[in-house]
Formats: structure tokens, sequence, C-alpha cells
């Protein structure tokens, strides 16, 4: 009879509690393993962490004599879930089972900058680059640098990826994504052609059109996109896709994208979030708010979400909701550029100018971005802090010398100083950049005024029938033309002729009638009281 056995009375066998217990056949063991990360991940995306806690505990036993081994499972787990301080946990636990393996230290790190903490996540970088050299080590850790507007030192780890493989696709297209953020596109737009030469596949396709929308290239950049569907229709591409549609005015159809993308993943948050941001543009607010809140429930913690969110409240007018938003999202990433900037902007528009210009500048000492100054120089020039907002805005042009809202803001500002030829050099850039219909239409509309303010009446017109092509509702958009026009010349023929031509094509339409009854009455007083005063002075 072996040692480590005995027997009871009834003659039956059992192990002692001194027995070893009983090895399992490796795949046995793997099989069993690998039921338990699929338990432990559906639980953490239901949400039940005990659950998931309980389970992670079961993996950890099973594996404890394998350390490497349940390092790696860690890192899988990992992997699948999308709650980040999961994330973090289980990165952070595999990182203490094998401190030496480079891959795990890359992918914690990842995951650490993506959660705002950069000082660990590039020590964690810097580690893994010394064990180990690699094109997925120098890329990763090149994004992360790119993200916090690290842009020189990004764009070297990305080259000294590429001179260890030229050919390697994730490379090309995310250097060729950083390049672009930075308004590089004619270095950006060639890489991102390189790497499809190489393979065609959905990220780079779906990268390489949102380059091009963000450029105002739509037509392009919309066949690029149904490219990339056609290989795989993912929330992702969908939601990129719809995006795109929805910065163009194209809202009917970047709802439906939003809608696909969630059908096929329901709690998304960045389909969620975008979807609700759409919606707030479309001012939809009660459909927008309901979306950020589910949102917001998945993941309480993203930065992203918070700050949108907090963006669509403020500009609904809901400014202590706003700030309170602002606050969390700053207490969760303190050097989060957007959020920064986001919240400096909303806090100008209501006068607490002091605060906002802090936040800005907080900002641009992170990083120096079009956003960022453009925002910061449009709220110095609402205080009337004239010299320092023309600075900014041309330091904005000088990073990104066609970004349609800087010369927007720029020519704004411009016409407010008098210098009206000037402004309108900046605002007919707009429109040929290719950008959104809402903000081109609105350059157009601009471009009227000014034309007509200069006695310019005959490009003052054609530039109010360009607002109205691109206008959704052509008429309101004329309406507002001749509104203008009457502001500053109350007997304006031009603008009676509007009304005329909108009433014959829209006879029912009570507001042009109402405006034009009102301006032919004016009109007829100021005649009678000419002639009074005429006469009089020919009695005299």
């Amino acid at each position: 009879m072996p040692a480590n056995r005995r027997r009871n009375k009834k003659r039956n066998t059992k192990w002692t509690s001194e027995a070893p217990r009983p090895r399992k056949a490796p795949r046995q063991r793997l099989e069993e393993v690998n039921r338990l990360k699929d338990r432990i991940a559906g639980y953490i995306l239901d949400g039940k962490d005990a659950r998931a806690e309980q389970h992670l505990q079961f993996l950890r036993e099973n594996s404890r004599d394998r350390p490497d081994l349940l390092a790696k499972s860690l890192c899988d787990l990992a992997n699948r879930v999308p709650r980040p301080a999961w994330k973090r946990s289980l990165y952070e636990e595999a990182e203490g089972l094998n401190p030496h393996d480079a891959v795990t230290l890359n992918s914690y790190a990842t995951v650490l900058a993506q959660m705002g903490e950069n000082s660990r996540a590039f020590e964690l970088f810097q580690r893994s680059l010394d064990l180990e050299e690699s094109p997925i080590i120098l890329n990763s850790y090149a994004i992360a640098l790119a993200q916090i507007g690290e842009n020189n030192r990004a764009f070297e780890l990305f080259q000294r990826s590429l001179a260890l493989d030229e050919d390697n696709t994730v490379t090309l297209t995310s250097y060729a994504i950083a390049l672009a953020e930075t308004g590089e596109n004619d270095r950006a737009l060639p890489l991102f052609r390189r790497s499809l030469d190489l393979k065609e596949d959905s990220i780079t396709l779906n990268s390489y059109a949102t380059a091009l929308a963000q450029i105002g290239e739509n037509g392009r950049a919309f066949e690029l996109f149904q490219r990339a569907l056609d290989l795989e229709e993912s929330p992702i591409i969908l939601n990129s896709y719809a995006a795109a549609l929805a910065e163009t005015g194209e809202n009917d159809r970047a709802s439906q994208l939003f809608q696909r993308a969630l059908a096929l993943e329901e709690n998304n948050t960045v389909t969620l979030t975008n979807y609700a941001k759409a919606l707030a543009e479309m001012g939809e607010n009660g459909r927008a708010l309901a979306l950020f809140q589910r949102s917001l429930a998945l993941d309480e913690d993203d930065t992203v979400t918070l700050n949108s969110y907090a963006t669509a409240l403020a500009e609904m007018g809901e400014n202590g909701r706003a700030l309170e938003l602002f606050q969390r999202s700053l207490a969760l990433k303190e050097d989060n550029t957007v959020t920064l900037t986001s919240y400096a902007t909303a806090l100008a528009k209501i006068g607490e100018n002091d605060r906002a210009f802090e936040l800005f500048q907080r900002s641009l000492d992170l990083a120096e971005n079009a956003i960022t100054l453009n925002s910061y120089a449009t709220a110095l020039a609402e205080v009337g802090e004239n010299d320092r907002a023309f600075a900014l805005f041309q330091r904005s042009l000088a990073v990104k010398p066609d970004g349609g809202d800087t010369l927007l803001q720029l020519g704004l500002f411009l016409e407010g100083l008098g210098r009206y030829e000037e402004a309108i050099e900046h605002l007919e850039r707009v429109p040929s950049l290719g950008i959104g219909k809402k903000l081109a239409g609105f350059a157009c509309f601009n471009l009227g005024r000014l034309y007509f303010r200069i006695e310019k009446k005959d490009k003052a017109a054609a530039w109010f029938e360009r607002a109205a092509a691109y206008s959704d509702n052509a008429t309101a958009s004329k309406l507002n033309a001749a509104r203008h026009i009457l502001a500053e010349h109350p007997h304006s023929q031009e603008a009676v002729a509007i009304l005329e031509e909108t009433i014959r094509t829209m006879p029912g339409h009570d507001p042009a009638r109402r405006m034009l009854a009102s301006t032919r009455g004016s009109m007829s007083n100021s005649v009678r009281t000419a002639g009074k005063a005429n006469t009089g002075a020919g009695n005299a």
C-alpha cells in the first residue's frame, strides 16, 4: 500500500489531508484556466465584481506553482475587459509576478498612459525597452507620448521602430495618425497609403478616412469608411464614420450608423458618448443627456465622457452641473489638455475670466495645440485683450494653417477692429477647406454681411446665396440675411428683394410676410416724413 494512503474501517481508500493534490493533465488544466478566464471576464462585463474576484482567486490557486503562466492569464484577462480600473489592477498583479517580461510591462504602461498616469507609464515603457527594443514597444511608447503632445520624442520613436521594420503596418498607421493630429498632413497621408499598399486592413482604412474627414476631404473619406465596413462591420468603424457624417451635417445617416454600432455593442461607451455629442449638436438635448448618463453609468471615471457631457451641459446653460463634471474629470486626469481647454472655455463664457485664463495657460504649458490657442484667443478678444488675442490667433494658425475654426474666429475678431478687408481675406478661406456644412455656412453668411457693409452688394448677395445652400433650412438662412441687412440699412431694397423671393416660393410663410410688411411700412413712413420736411422747407 502506498505510504500516503490509509484504509478506513470499511476498507475504502481516500486521500489523507497530508497527501499532495493530484496533478491534472496539461490539457485539462489549460481548459480549466480558460473556463475560469471566461467566467471572470463575463462577471466583470456584467458589473459583478465580487463574483469576478472570487473566481480570480480560483485562478490564482489553480496556477500557484506557475507564476509566469498566471501573469500571462492576468494579461489576457486585462486585454479582454473594457474597464480601466480592472485593467490596471490585473496588469499590476501580472507585473509583480513577472517583472522582467517586456510584453507585460508594455501592456501595463499602455493602460497607465491611457489613464493619465504618464510618469509611471513612461518608466515602465523604458524598462520594457531595456529588455527588448521591438517595434511593438517603440510604437506603444510613441503613441503615449503623442497623446500628451510630446510630438518630437514620439516621432523619434516611430522612426526608430520603422528602422527596425520599415514595412510594419501598425507603426506606419500609428505614425500617420500622430502626424495627422498635429496637422502634418503632407507627411501623414503618404504613410497611410504606404500602409494600405502593404496591407489593406480595416484599422488603417478607418484611420486614414478619419484623417481625410478632418481636413475636409469628405468624399474620399466616406469612400474609405465604406471600404473599411465592407471588410469588418465593427462598432469602431461605424462610430468613426457616423461622427464624420455628423460633422458635415449628415445627421440622418449619422444617426443610422450610431444605431447600427449600438446594435452590435449596446454598452460601448465610445459610441454612446459620440452619439450623445452628435445629438446635442442637433439640438436633441433630451436624448443626448440620456445617452451621456448611460455611458457614465457604465464607466463613471471615463474622462472623455465626463468632458463631453460637461461641454454639452455648458452649451445648454446648465453651468453648475457642467463645472461639477469638469472638476470630476480633472480630479481623475489633472493634465488632460482637452478637459483643461473645455473647462476654461466654459468658465470664460460665464465671466470667470481669471480662472479660465489660468486653465488655458496650464493646457498650453502641457501642449501647444491649435484648439487651445484659438479658444484662449477668442476668450481674450471677448474681454478686449486685443493684442494678446491676435498673437494667440497667429500662433494657432502657425500650428495649423488651415484651421477652419481659427480662420473664422480671427475673421470675426478683425471685423470687430474695423479691419474688414483682412477679415474677408481670412473668412474666404474657410468654405474651401471642405469643413462641415454648419461652419462653412456661417462663414459664408458673415462674408455676406461684410461685403454688404463695404458696399459690395453683388458679392454680398452671392455669399448669402452660398450660405443658404449650406443651410439645412435655406429659407431661414435667407431671412437671417435680410434681418442683418435691415439692421444696418433699414430701407434696403436688397433685403426687400430677399423677402419678396421667399414669399414667391413659399406664399404662406408668415414670418417673411410680417417682416416685409414691417419693412414697407417703415419705408413709407420714412418717405412721408421726408416729404413733409421738404414741404416745410419749401414753405419757409
